[in-house]
């Protein structure tokens, strides 16, 4: 193999090199900006659900024995879907009577 040969593989894999890393590199900073967005999201469910859970409790949907998973949002959706049906069936008649 010649040393011309033998340069010119080198600078190639140094090429490559050099390309992959700035590859990775702008796949770093994209992960960032998506952790970061990720975590400004997360925030804003976790107040959507304490506001939910506010507005369960001054409206009498929920009460003080009822367990709410605030920081399980799937459980969240189920117990509030129960709470509102239960809180449904509750509500008076026409007539003034409750069902």
């Amino acid at each position: 193999m010649k040393v011309d040969d033998t340069l010119d593989q080198i600078v190639a894999l140094n090429d490559i090199i050099e390309k992959d890393t700035r590859v990775m590199e702008t796949y770093e900073e994209s992960f960032t900006e998506i952790k970061e967005h990720l975590q400004v999201l997360k925030t804003r469910q976790q107040q959507l659900i304490f506001d939910v859970a506010k507005w369960a409790i001054c409206e009498g949907v929920a009460g003080p024995n009822d367990d709410l998973p605030v920081f399980e949002p799937s459980a969240f959706i189920f117990a509030m879907c129960d709470l509102l049906d239960s809180h449904d069936n509750r509500l008076p008649e026409h007539d003034g009577t409750w069902h």
